[in-house]
């Protein structure tokens, strides 16, 4: 994570000396404040994943690798990150001709990662204003079913605001894709082996689903006799896990097509629209007062009504409360099921200062906050800085 990380930022540097360098590229400065608006919208996710994950990190913003920098606090990150995203959303189109361009970022891109970037930082009234914009650009949407989001159809949809792309033919099965889906696929055998396994669900989040929430069978895949898959075909007897993610489970027609099991033409939905309306509904709750709670419950129970599609009357009713720590529970609750298995959970745990008390009754009972909120620097990195890099607390 800190090798990938700085290697993704260290080539937006290298592009970002480039554009305003190189006395030979000829180019409008609208085409140039563009092309570096997308630079530093990645290198404002890059940045974003090392300060949630270590914390204190070296601030490069020209290239060469973090090895002979000190550590700069993560408040000068946040400042750092929320820099470059300011760039990005001002400069960056609010779309692009998806027949040419699918997945390129967005000024809505950026918009939604700074409302997170500030959500965070528990800035609500910066991050209910970005998570605004992005709900009012007229790009966006609840339209696309919960579950087609997660499918190859479902790629770049309505509810697309960052998707990395990937994809593959029977020529060339893995060079242009990843490996995401391969990773957490069915551990099986013969035609069942779709991959390693990992990020299975837990029994905790099994047991968190309210009554026929619809969610829960494209979420969780069931191994157990009779079950079957989003794409109706039946699973096999004696795989070695009860429950594996839906979510990265390819089409079979896909599989034939291209004569490869593991998915690598599935894109990773690093931010969806549901998020963004649920962390606006987070930030509008805890701004407060009666229009704020208003708002915020009408965009929770935005999400809720999608969620539902289909099921028997009476699933998942809007919620009605009127009271901010009710509502602030029920929001809670609703980035869970909604974006499980999406790996936003632990950093959710993590800001909202629960990590500890929901960790150790899930199952984990040496997780502490004072250690394990944060990875360790890793100590190659410490030794090739000459000691300059510190270690974390607790390790």
């Amino acid at each position: 994570m800190w090798i990938g990380n700085y290697g993704l930022i260290d080539k937006c540097n290298q592009a970002l000396k480039n554009i305003r360098d190189r006395v030979d590229i000829v180019a409008p400065e609208e085409v140039k404040n563009q092309s570096i608006a997308e630079a530093r919208f990645l290198r404002a996710y890059g940045y974003f994943n090392l300060v949630r994950l270590f914390g204190r990190v070296p601030l490069i913003d020209s290239t060469g690798g973090p090895a002979n920098v000190p550590q700069s606090t993560a408040a000068q990150i946040y400042a750092f990150i929320e820099s470059d995203l300011d760039f990005a959303r001002t400069y960056l189109q609010p779309s692009w001709d998806p027949t040419k361009f699918p997945g390129r970022v967005t000024s809505g891109s950026a918009n939604g990662l700074l409302a997170k970037v500030y959500l965070t930082q528990k800035k609500w009234g910066q991050a209910m204003s970005a998570a605004n914009a992005v709900m009012t650009s007229g790009q966006y949407n609840l339209s696309t079913p919960y579950t087609t989001i997660f499918g190859e159809s479902g790629e770049n949809s309505k509810e697309s605001v960052f998707e990395v792309q990937a994809t593959a033919t029977a020529a060339i099965p893995t060079a242009n894709g990843v490996q995401y889906a391969q990773i957490q696929g069915v551990r099986g055998a013969g035609v069942w082996d779709l991959g390693w396994g990992w990020n299975s669900p837990s029994t905790y989040l099994e047991a968190a689903y309210e009554a026929n929430d619809p969610r829960k069978a494209r979420t969780i895949m069931y191994t157990s006799a009779g079950s079957t898959t989003v794409y109706g075909d039946a699973l096999p007897s004696g795989l070695p896990n009860p429950r594996y993610n839906h979510k990265v489970y390819s089409s079979p027609a896909m599989r034939a097509s291209i004569g490869n099991r593991f998915g690598y033409w599935m894109n990773i939905r690093l931010l969806r629209y549901a998020d963004v309306v649920l962390m606006y509904a987070e930030a509008a709750n805890e701004v407060g007062g009666a229009d704020n709670i208003t708002s915020a419950r009408n965009a929770v129970n935005a999400v809720r009504a999608r969620a539902r599609q289909g099921a028997p009357n009476g699933t998942l009713p809007d919620i009605t409360t009127n009271d901010q720590a009710e509502l602030r529970n029920a929001i809670r609750q609703e980035r869970r099921i909604e974006l499980a298995m999406e790996h936003d959970r632990f950093f959710d745990l993590v800001r909202w200062g629960i990590a500890q008390t929901v960790l150790n009754a899930s199952g984990k009972p040496n997780f502490v906050d004072s250690r394990d909120v944060l990875l360790p620097i890793p100590q190659t990195q410490i030794d090739i800085s000459g000691k300059l890099l510190t270690q974390n607390p607790g390790y």
